[in-house]
């Protein structure tokens, strides 16, 4: 009698233990703190969006496992102008005092160093940001990019490859306001040291439509066979679309912040033959990034979810950060916050499964060619 009763209540005990287990799950409050205000002129609406959409594609992929380890990944998105860098502070500062976990930080160097000082105390991943300085921020506070002293390394000597030719020169148009951007041009200048390329000059400007002044003439006269900008997309396309009438064309070199042929603005402005270069990137493909790690190979299997999957080295770094999270809380298995900052200082897990990526600019396209080994 008492087996008979046990075996009719079974699927009803079933459901309150299945009940009891998800709702003992320990919630884990993430922010996810990016410049990507609709109302910014080098943001959009698609660009929120996808990030958006790629943080969730990477928690979907990895809500069964973080169920059954007895966590739940609470979201918070939180968007700022990228004009206003004070705006990446605060919000860093009042996620810290809301009790969040864990940051997930802004994709450019400025910002993030910035953001870490608002939220020392909580752990932090930023998607992109590649200069020196991040670097040096310690164990809580993290990137998932190579750094520029390894990109610049692979640029100065595919720079020397391109160039097939003795005694070359390059000049430096790099943006002042920019510390990824001076970053990255002054590892360049270390790293041609060895390979006998030779700085012929260097002109700082600022803002996205920079003004070059006399620079087409002085360039005419000293004739660089390379001109390195490490700058970001758009006033990198600015500038070459002003020097469109040096000869000979010299070859230009890009860092980080380039984009690729969905995003970015260097193939704006440009006409099929007026640029050549070559630029680096800490993310290659998405087809070849995420296949570095298992998520990452679950979606690219997953047609329609691959279909629809934007290509940025953004949305790659999200899908990791997101899986790299979840392999922390199932190993660690950390109770609350400071055990969660404890276990991330102790063994992070948020580093990029890829290497340096090398691209090709052609015909107003830049072009995947490989990828190279080195992250610092």
């Amino acid at each position: 009698m008492e087996k008979a009763v046990v075996k009719k209540l079974f699927p009803f005990l079933a459901i309150v233990t299945a009940y009891a287990n998800a709702s003992a799950a320990i919630q884990v409050p993430v922010s996810f703190i990016e410049a990507l205000s609709p109302k910014d002129t080098t943001s959009s609406e698609r660009f929120k969006n996808e990030y958006q959409n790629a943080v969730q594609l990477g928690l979907d992929y990895n809500k069964v496992k973080l169920k059954q380890c007895g966590y739940e990944v609470i979201p918070d998105f939180i968007f700022f102008d990228a004009s206003d860098e004070v705006q990446s502070f605060e919000k860093a500062k009042l996620a810290e005092g809301s009790g969040k976990w864990m940051i997930v930080g802004p994709r450019r160097s400025q910002q993030y160093l910035v953001l870490a000082k608002g939220a020392p105390t909580t752990p932090s991943v930023s998607t992109m940001a590649s200069s020196s300085e991040v670097f040096e921020l310690g164990a809580l506070h993290l990137t998932m990019a190579p750094s520029n002293q390894a990109m610049a390394k692979v640029a100065a000597l595919a720079a020397k490859e391109r160039v097939k030719k003795k005694n070359l020169t390059y000049f430096s148009v790099v943006n002042s306001d920019c510390v990824t951007c001076r970053d990255f041009s002054e590892h360049f200048d270390l790293a041609v040291k060895s390979i006998s390329l030779k700085k012929s000059g260097e002109l700082a400007v600022t803002g996205d439509d920079p003004d070059l002044g006399d620079l087409l003439l002085r360039l005419k006269t000293i004739k660089p066979d390379i001109i390195l900008l490490p700058n970001y997309s758009k006033p990198s396309a600015q500038i070459m679309f002003k020097l469109k009438g040096l000869t000979p064309a010299p070859v230009f070199v890009g860092g980080d912040g380039w984009g690729d042929s969905k995003f970015g603005f260097v193939e704006i402005g440009l006409t099929p033959d007026q640029a050549q270069g070559i630029t680096v990137r800490g993310f290659p493909p998405v087809e070849n990034g995420l296949k570095t790690f298992s998520v990452g190979n679950s979606i690219l299997k997953d047609k329609a979810k691959i279909q629809n999957f934007p290509g940025s080295g953004s949305a790659q770094a999200l899908i990791k950060i997101t899986s790299d999270l979840t392999e922390l809380l199932c190993q660690k298995r950390p109770k609350d916050r400071d055990a969660f900052a404890k276990a991330f200082k102790n063994k992070p897990y948020f580093s990029p499964s890829w290497g340096v990526s090398l691209y090709r600019l052609e015909k107003g396209e830049i072009i995947f060619e490989q990828i190279r080994k080195g992250r610092r």
